[in-house]
């Protein structure tokens, strides 16, 4: 399997399916690599490489889905609800 999808991925990266399923596919090989041989700095390296190849926007949605369910964020948005409640003064407020 490492070997059709080192082989295919040039060809694999053209189509968003089948790019999505040969990043994931590359990525879980290099971390195998890293875990099994002991090659973190070769796996890291080519884990980042392979990072390349997804585009900006799909970093932004995902760091959307992220913020959207971050539990930091939903903590300080409690906090301040309740801080409204007491009607603290502004002082002793969290920033958000």
């Amino acid at each position: 399997i490492a070997l059709w999808a080192q082989t295919l991925f040039p060809l694999a990266i053209l189509w968003r399916p089948t790019r999505i399923i040969a990043l994931i596919t590359l990525m879980g090989m290099h971390f195998g690599i890293a875990v099994l041989m002991g090659l973190w700095p070769f796996s890291l390296a080519m884990i980042a490489l392979d990072m390349l190849f997804i585009r900006d926007s799909t970093w932004v949605s995902i760091n959307n889905w992220l913020d959207k369910r971050s539990s930091v964020r939903k903590l300080k948005a409690l906090a301040n609800q309740a801080q409204q409640k007491n009607k603290l003064p502004d002082k002793h407020r969290l920033s958000a």
